[in-house]
């Protein structure tokens, strides 16, 4: 993401856009990015958890995966159960 924005300030001033101008546009897409997860990636990820299919258990907590066999159960913390 870094070197795309430095990219896009080289070109655009090459272009003959003002500083003002190309600051604008990134808090402008920034603002946009924080909406558009505000509005649509946050609500989707709540959907997914309350559409889970009954009897399926996911448990992720601190990069530790559960399972009833070949896992030793007392190396992970205590997971969060999904139903």
């Amino acid at each position: 993401m870094g070197v795309g924005m430095v990219l896009f300030v080289d070109t655009r001033r090459k272009a003959g856009w003002e500083e003002a101008r190309i600051t604008r546009f990134f808090v402008i897409r920034g603002l946009l990015l924080i909406l558009m997860q505000l509005l649509v990636e946050n609500p989707a990820w709540i959907l997914g958890d309350l559409t889970m299919s009954a009897g399926v258990i996911v448990i992720r907590v601190a990069g530790c995966r559960r399972r009833y066999r070949g896992y030793d159960l007392r190396r992970c913390p205590p997971a969060r159960y999904h139903f």
